[in-house]
């Protein structure tokens, strides 16, 4: 997601990420309606053809060399769905090649194959949210209303931000290193992870320990101004 200023008012521009499990046809028009950019993958059997007519497995149009190819104003699919844009990459690496269908038909091959890439930042998050034992535990929750849905996943919404900001404040301070049972230079534990981790000690912190972690919390707080914004109410 893009943020843009023109004359004074807040544009944004989205651009959706998706995997195979969403790479229906009838997704590209959706998206396009909604004015939403996208990069989505799609299986590597699907046909795709080019202008002029040739058409064929997207498998047999992807490059031997490791390079990423782009195809434009080509159709996919049986039904010739239109697509601005085809990206085909198999990389040393990569279990499987990518196949990309994109809006972004402006864009080079190298730069939809990297903004795809993003889509596995997301990774993290998803325990995050999902597990019983290390986040949010929303995988075990039943809701039949949608309402109580919505709002279960705003509040959760609220304590991941809020945590996260809580983690990423500990972390400059260098306490990251009391809870690693390990010496890796690396980050064992998510922002959001370790911010519930210090949550959890705050009531038996000492206040030496305490006292910067909250000041430091206060001003990531107010140094966001995205969370100034979301969160001023509190």
């Amino acid at each position: 997601m893009t943020l843009g200023s023109n004359e004074g008012t807040t544009q944004v521009q989205v651009t959706i990420l998706a995997d195979r499990g969403f790479a229906d046809q009838r997704l590209y028009a959706l998206l396009a309606q909604a004015g939403f950019e996208y990069v989505v993958r799609f299986r590597k059997d699907v046909r795709v053809e080019v202008e002029g007519g040739h058409q064929r497995p997207a498998a047999e149009w992807i490059p031997a060399s490791g390079h990423a190819k782009k195809l434009t104003e080509v159709h996919v699919t049986a039904d010739r769905t239109p697509v601005p844009a085809v990206v085909l990459v198999h990389q040393k690496g990569m279990k499987e090649p990518w196949c990309l269908a994109t809006s972004l038909g402006a864009a080079s091959a190298r730069q939809v194959v990297d903004l795809y890439a993003r889509r596995f930042s997301c990774e993290e998050t998803f325990r995050d949210v999902k597990d019983l034992r290390f986040g949010m535990g929303l995988s075990t929750v039943r809701v039949k209303s949608p309402e109580r849905r919505d709002r279960l996943l705003l509040v959760s919404a609220l304590a991941q931000v809020l945590l996260t900001l809580l983690g990423a404040a500990g972390e400059s301070l260098g306490m990251e290193k009391g809870l690693k049972a390990n010496t890796v230079k690396t980050r064992t534990y998510s922002l959001f992870r370790q911010g519930c981790m210090y949550y959890q000690a705050i009531p038996m912190m000492q206040e030496e320990r305490l006292r910067p972690l909250v000041e430091r919390f206060a001003e990531l707080l107010r140094h966001h101004p995205v969370f100034k914004e979301a969160l001023g109410f509190i």
